[in-house]
């Protein structure tokens, strides 16, 4: 059998190194012709071009290995079944599960690869891109201007710490005139008003700062001044401020649905705000990203059992059934249960796993009517 999965793998991954090629070589013409006159209007030279495209490569992964895994699973056994060779394979004894092995084992690699991407790359690629674009500009108002955030707000439950913060850097994670409050265990309440604050070694520091305490039961205040204060006590990372402006500034359902946001971000938000572990819009969200990729196992179950079909009836039937069907999974099924998750229609956990679940269900119905 190890001999047989090493054929089987090996044509396998030759078509699906043909498909991702295409894809990629389609993808990066086609979006450079519809970003030309943005590139143009940027003054980017030809290398910077390309970070710019690749900058934005996350988000074409998603869409295109699982099209690509399909369509490359769909030539191979096509392949097979002209040459005899799966007619062969089946007249042996052996079924349709033991020989897609090999696929289902590179379904799940791919979607651990693009669980992997989603997690690592895409939260930042926006960013990144956008950074690429201005980079021209940075001598100008306008694109330093770019980099800060105004009036950011956010609460630190754990902490119990509220942070007021005139202007924050999303880039150097510089403050400008930050405040926060909080209360000690032993009850006195803690005022900081700085001029400025960056985070440095771990360890956020503020220059030309007025502290306030007011200790519990003393009705006067103590005013304490310094030039230069340290406070390791203050766990805030700049990650988790700028996870809270990405997050807060979604407003809408529309926002939302666009936005990259990683597992780990959502987590995290809703471990430092407790009130929405159970928002229905970030539960959809956290369930969309975690079932996104599995959907490169979900193709190999819409393939296999339209090849079978294939070997019996026309050999472009099965092909073109599995890929009406893969792009209406991902074009139809997953932005609409996603949409009707993020309305409160639909609970989220079906909304991220009802796609998969569906295409699953309906490639092993068909699978077992394979004879």
């Amino acid at each position: 059998m190890r001999l047989l999965y090493r054929y089987l793998l090996r044509e396998y991954l030759v078509w699906l190194g043909y498909c991702l090629g295409a894809f990629f070589i389609f993808w990066f013409t086609f979006y450079l012709f519809s970003e030309l006159d943005e590139i143009q209007r940027a003054h980017l030279k030809v290398h910077e071009a390309v970070l710019f495209m690749l900058a934005n490569l996350p988000l074409l992964l998603s869409r295109a290995v699982p099209l690509a895994l399909l369509l490359s699973l769909l030539y191979a056994l096509n392949q097979h079944v002209r040459h005899n060779e799966f007619t062969a394979m089946r007249s042996a004894g052996l079924s349709l599960w033991r020989l897609s092995v090999p696929y289902f084992a590179v379904g799940v690699a791919a979607s651990l690869f693009l669980l992997a991407i989603n997690e690592v790359l895409m939260p930042d690629s926006s960013e990144l891109a956008e950074q690429i674009l201005r980079r021209h500009e940075a001598r100008g108002n306008k694109a330093a201007d770019a980099q800060w955030r105004y009036a950011v707000n956010f609460i630190n439950p754990t902490g119990g710490r509220t942070w007021q913060i005139k202007a924050y850097n999303i880039q150097s994670h510089q403050m400008l005139e930050p405040r926060v409050f909080w209360i000690t265990t032993n009850g006195s309440r803690h005022e900081l008003y700085a001029e400025r604050g960056w985070h440095a070694t771990g360890v956020w520091h503020f220059t030309n700062v007025q502290q306030i305490i007011y200790p519990a039961g003393v009705p006067v205040p103590m005013r304490l001044q310094t030039n230069l204060l340290a406070m390791p006590e203050f766990d805030e990372t700049p990650r988790r401020i700028q996870s809270e402006i990405k997050i807060n500034s979604l407003t809408t359902a529309k926002q939302l649905r666009g936005a990259a946001l990683s597992v780990a971000e959502i987590i995290e938000y809703q471990r430092w705000h407790p009130e929405k572990r159970n928002d229905p819009r970030l539960n959809t969200k956290l369930h969309v990203r975690l079932a996104g990729p599995w959907a490169c196992v979900a193709v190999v179950f819409i393939a296999l059992p339209f090849a079978g079909m294939s070997a019996r009836r026309n050999v472009f039937m099965g092909a073109a059934a599995a890929v009406i069907a893969c792009c209406g999974y991902i074009v139809v099924l997953q932005p609409v249960c996603e949409a009707l998750g993020l309305s409160g229609r639909l609970i989220p956990v079906l909304a991220g796993w009802l796609p998969n679940l569906i295409c699953m269900l309906a490639g092993l119905i068909l699978v077992l009517r394979v004879r």
